[in-house]
């Protein structure tokens, strides 16, 4: 059964790299604990025990045997009319709460019974990612007002969302004109272990640290990541920000704003170079791991361990 205290990311295949550096802390994890993921439009639980979908209109609630996502008639729990569709789904921290946001909404649901809690207008345009804060207190909406095509964004936003007040707290917005003016990027963004403090992109394309209540600036680093798909992941110490753009992983201090390391990603080959990028840090804070897509066809997922300074 897989470990249910590793990060899960969907991917359309399956190739799997455990970096030598990386290798004398996986004695305890098997290759088998990777060997069934959901589809892109698919999310399992944390603890691996519910997997969700949407399909033909409804989202679909199955148990999930051994960890595994088999979406059949006999595991399934529930199903849900949806009213609107191209939801990203997401489960919070205690698998309570289901939270989905699409083109112009966000809804919430019952984890285990799929009844709908609470459903808010947003702003239009596509979801590029949607994530709980650690304390499941806060939701984080990144969107695109752009064409969904590669290497073509719009203007990006993060809604920062109260789930026990159920209302929008806070907004950041960062313009940008279709490959004509601003960082022509995508809008990645990482929360702390409190949800307090987060990371984004600059109004001129680098590291910022931000207030998440009021989006003021704390403190900016790095160099401009423009043209480009970056992934943000802060450490659930709040010590390190990774970074993870076109080929490479950078690891940052957030202290001291330097960068301690920055890598070459070998499985990452071919002239292609416009990966686009999930990350998380598993929670004892000891292994980076990365699923990277190329144009949604082709995914590698990596495994990388912490530099000794930490």
């Amino acid at each position: 059964m897989a470990d249910a205290n590793l990060p899960v990311f969907p991917s359309s295949s399956l190739n799997y790299t455990r970096h030598q550096n990386a290798t004398p802390l996986w004695d305890e994890i098997s290759q088998s604990d990777y060997a069934s993921l959901p589809p892109s439009n698919a999310v399992v639980s944390n603890n691996r025990t519910i997997g969700i979908q949407e399909n033909n209109g409804q989202l679909q609630i199955f148990t999930t045997p051994d960890g595994n996502f088999i979406p059949t008639v006999d595991n399934q729990i529930t199903a849900y009319n949806l009213t609107n569709l191209g939801f990203q789904f997401k489960f919070s921290p205690d698998d309570s709460i289901i939270a989905g946001a699409n083109y112009n909404s966000l809804t919430l649901w019952d984890g285990q019974t799929g009844d709908q809690l609470e459903r808010i207008g947003l702003s239009n345009g596509a979801v590029t990612d949607i994530r709980f804060s650690a304390d499941g207190a806060k939701i984080v909406i990144s969107k695109n007002d752009g064409p969904p095509q590669i290497n073509a964004f719009g203007n990006l936003s993060l809604t920062i969302f109260d789930v026990l007040e159920k209302k929008v707290i806070s907004n950041y917005k960062l313009d940008q004109q279709l490959n004509k003016t601003g960082c022509n990027t995508t809008l990645p963004f990482a929360l702390t272990s409190d949800g307090s403090r987060i990371a984004t992109l600059t109004q001129d394309c680098k590291i910022g640290i931000y207030d998440s209540l009021t989006f003021d600036e704390i403190s900016s680093f790095g160099s401009q990541y423009s043209d480009s798909a970056p992934a943000f992941s802060i450490s659930p110490d709040n010590s390190l920000l990774v970074v993870v753009v076109r080929k490479s992983i950078e690891i940052w201090d957030i202290k001291t704003e330097k960068r301690i390391k920055k890598m070459d990603i070998p499985e990452l080959a071919g002239t292609f170079d416009f990966y686009t990028h999930k990350t998380a840090f598993t929670p004892d804070g000891k292994i980076i791991i990365i699923n990277s897509t190329l144009f949604g066809q082709s995914s590698v997922t990596t495994f990388w361990a912490i530099p000794k300074a930490q």
